[in-house]
């Protein structure tokens, strides 16, 4: 068993930097790295804005708009309070409008 700060370095690590290869096709990546984001959101929920922000990402990726919107949005709800927090903010609002949201 895992603690929550191994899952968000493993959730990170495997595809917040989306450079890094896991073996795997892209889908496969990109799901892995669902059930990271996923888990770390259950165990701590809206714990930090760029988990929310990788959430959105993963379900457009995986062409599950509804959902990714969804997160895009909680994004942009989150209160702003670290660097961090604008970034994802700044890229949530950026995807939603090329997603004419």
């Amino acid at each position: 068993m895992h603690d929550e700060n191994f899952i968000r370095v493993v959730a990170f690590d495997s595809v917040g930097h989306e450079n890094i290869e896991t073996g795997g096709s892209q889908n496969q990546n990109e799901l892995m790295a669902l059930e990271y984001f996923k888990k770390a959101e259950e165990i701590t929920p809206l714990f930090y804005s760029m988990n929310l922000l990788m959430l959105g990402k993963c379900y457009i990726n995986l062409n599950d708009k509804e959902r990714g919107i969804e997160y895009l949005k909680k994004v942009c709800d989150y209160t702003i309070k670290t660097p961090d927090d604008q970034k994802a903010h700044d890229e949530a609002e950026k995807l939603l409008k090329g997603l004419n949201i």
